[in-house]
């Protein structure tokens, strides 16, 4: 479940979450947080994932290492091509 943290101009909301995932059989914690539009949200205050825009991640230290270098590894593919 996500929390509207901040009310932003235009029908902008900041939401963040925390949820548990299970990586590599230990639970580990997750942060989500990014803007949603008012029109967005459902009549049953549920909305897509796909309605969060300006998303950020705050992965687990082990995951944030995986996944930068998954971003190095695209960076130099594009420099490459």
């Amino acid at each position: 479940m996500a929390t509207i943290e901040e009310v932003l101009p235009r029908g902008l909301y900041r939401i963040s979450s925390d949820q548990n995932v299970w990586l590599n059989e230990d639970e580990e914690s997750m942060k989500l947080e990014g803007r949603i539009r008012e029109s967005d949200i459902k009549d049953d205050d549920t909305l897509s994932a796909d309605s969060i825009f300006a998303l950020q991640l705050e992965l687990p230290e082990d995951e944030q290492e995986i996944a930068q270098m998954d971003q190095d590894k695209k960076e130099k593919h594009i420099r490459k091509h």
